[in-house]
C-alpha cells in the first residue's frame, strides 16, 4: 500500500533544520559549525540582533562581548573562535551583567540602554532582549537577541531561544570534545611512536654492551644467549681479560623490566669495567690482581650503586674469576640464583649455592664471602637469570629447577653451544607460546 506523505517541501523551517542536521554530520572546524548553526537558526527564527558573551575567568559583574552579529548582517566583534576570548576588552555592570547575575534564561520585553552602559555604543538601537546561558554547553557563556522594537519578544521567543541554544551549544561541545579527543589520539600516536624509537634506540645500546656470545677463553668453552622480556631489559652477561691471564666471567639481573632495568643493567657494566681497566692499566695498585677477588669486586660495585640511591632498584650477581694457569674458579654471589656445576668424574649436578649476599645496591658497606673450585676437563657450570625457571607454559605452571637440571643433564657430553641449545629447546618446548613475563639468560662455561 502506497503511503501518503505529507508535502513539506514549503515549510522554511523544516529545509533549514534538514541543513542544521547536515552541518552538524558533516562538520570537522567548530568554528564552521559554530557560523552555520547560529546562520542557520536566525534565518529559521527571524533576523535579530545576536550576541555572545562569556564570563569564563572573570569577577561576578565582568563579562566580554566576544560576537555581535547585527539584523542587518553586519559582524559588530568578529572573533573567529568563540573558546578563544584573548584581546577582548572586559566590560563591567550595565544591564547584561544585570541579566548574567540572574543566572536563567531571562526575558526584557522593554527597555532602553543607557547611555553610561558599557555596550550603549553598539546596542543603543535595541530595546527588547531575551537572553540564555549555554552558548557553547556551558553556563559561562551566554546568547543574547535584541530587537529594535519594545514588546516584540515574548515567552514563546524565549522558549524557542533556549531550545536553540541548548541544540547549538551540545553540538559545538560535542564536535569540541570529538576534535580535542583526535588531536590527543594524535599526540598520543605521536609520543608513543618516540618512545618505541627511544626504548629501540636502549636496546640497540644495550646489545653492544654484551660481548660475543662464543667468545675465546683459555681453558673454557664458553656459550651464551640473553634475551628480553620487552625490547630492552636488565639481564647482563660479561667476561673480561684480566692481567696475568685470569678472566672475570659474570651474569646479573637488574630488578624491574624495560628500559630502567636497562640503564640499571648499563650502570654496574660501566663500574665493573672501569674497575677491571684501572687493574689493566696500573698492575701495582693496591686492587690489582690478583688481590682482586670476586668478593672485593662485588663490594665495591654495590657501595657505588647504593650510593647512587636508585629507587627501588637493585641487582642481583654471580662473579667468578678464572685461573686457567691453576684451573682454580674463584666465585662470589650477590643475591642471584646459583649457578648449576656439573662434574665430569661423576655426573653428579649441584648447585653452587655457596659464597652468598645482599643484591647489590640495596644496603652500603656489605662484604660477600666467596667460594672456589677447581675445574677438570668436561666439567661444566651453567649460570642462568630467573627468566629461565619462572618461564609459564600455558598452564601457569614454571620451567623449575628439576627441568633446567634435566635439560642440562641430557646435554652435558656436548660442547658449550650444544648444552646451551638444548636447554633452550626444552625451554620453548615448554613454553609454547606463551610469552615470557622476565628477561631469559644462559651462560654455559665447559672446561676444557
Amino acid at each position: 500500500m502506497a503511503l501518503d506523505f505529507a508535502d513539506t517541501t514549503t515549510n522554511l523551517r523544516l529545509k533549514l533544520f534538514s541543513q542544521m542536521l547536515d552541518a552538524i554530520s558533516t562538520a570537522t572546524d567548530v568554528r564552521d559549525l559554530h557560523g552555520a548553526l547560529i546562520g542557520i537558526m536566525r534565518r529559521a527564527f527571524g533576523i535579530h540582533c545576536y550576541v555572545e558573551v562569556t564570563t569564563q575567568g572573570l569577577e561576578s559583574t565582568q563579562y566580554r562581548v566576544t560576537r555581535v552579529w547585527r539584523d542587518d548582517e553586519t559582524e559588530g566583534v568578529p572573533n573567529r573562535s568563540p573558546w578563544r576570548a584573548e584581546g577582548v576588552p572586559i566590560r563591567t555592570g550595565g544591564i547584561i551583567s544585570q541579566v548574567i547575575a540572574r543566572s536563567q534564561p531571562s526575558l526584557l520585553p522593554a527597555f532602553s540602554f543607557p547611555a553610561n552602559d558599557p555596550v550603549f555604543a553598539e546596542l543603543a538601537d535595541y530595546h527588547a532582549l531575551a537572553a540564555t546561558p549555554g552558548a557553547l554547553g556551558d553556563r559561562e557563556n551566554w546568547v543574547f537577541i535584541f530587537d529594535k522594537c519594545a514588546g516584540s519578544f515574548g515567552a514563546v521567543v524565549l522558549q524557542d531561544l533556549v531550545l536553540r541554544v541548548m541544540l547549538i551549544g551540545s553540538a559545538l561541545r560535542n564536535l569540541r570534545t570529538a576534535t580535542e579527543l583526535a588531536e590527543t589520539y594524535r599526540k598520543l600516536v605521536a609520543a608513543t611512536a618516540y618512545i618505541e624509537a627511544e626504548v629501540d634506540r636502549i636496546a640497540a645500546i644495550q646489545k653492544c654492551l654484551l660481548p660475543a656470545p662464543d667468545p675465546t677463553v683459555p681453558g673454557l668453552d664458553v656459550a651464551a644467549w640473553s634475551e628480553t622480556f620487552d625490547r630492552a631489559g636488565g639481564d647482563l652477561y660479561d667476561y673480561v681479560a684480566l692481567p696475568g691471564g685470569q678472566w672475570a666471567c659474570m651474569i646479573s639481573d637488574a630488578s624491574g623490566h624495560g628500559p630502567s632495568a636497562a640503564v640499571v643493567a648499563a650502570i654496574l657494566h660501566a663500574l665493573l669495567h672501569s674497575l677491571f681497566q684501572r687493574v689493566s692499566r696500573d698492575a701495582e695498585t693496591t686492587i690489582s690482581f690478583p688481590a682482586l677477588l670476586p668478593t672485593e669486586v662485588l663490594s665495591i660495585a654495590n657501595d657505588q650503586l647504593a650510593a647512587k640511591k636508585i629507587e627501588q632498584s637493585f641487582v642481583t650477581a654471580f662473579l667468578a674469576i678464572w685461573d686457567p694457569a691453576t684451573t682454580a674458579f674463584v666465585y662470589a654471589r650477590a643475591g642471584h640464583n646459583p649457578p648449576l656445576f656439573r662434574k665430569a668424574a661423576d655426573g653428579i649436578i649441584m648447585e653452587l649455592s655457596g659464597a652468598s649476599g645482599f643484591p647489590l645496591g640495596l644496603f652500603p658497606q656489605q662484604s660477600y664471602d666467596q667460594c672456589q673450585l677447581r675445574l677438570s676437563p668436561g666439567d661444566l657450570v651453567l649460570l642462568f637469570t630467573d627468566g629461565i625457571v619462572e618461564a609459564e607454559n600455558p598452564a601457569g605452571q614454571p620451567f623449575d629447577l628439576d627441568q633446567l637440571r634435566n635439560a642440562f643433564a641430557g646435554a652435558a657430553h656436548g660442547t658449550a653451544r650444544e648444552v646451551l641449545t638444548a636447554i633452550r629447546s626444552a625451554l620453548q618446548s615448554h613454553q609454547k607460546d606463551t610469552r615470557p613475563k622476565d628477561d631469559q639468560t644462559l651462560f654455559v662455561l665447559r672446561a676444557i
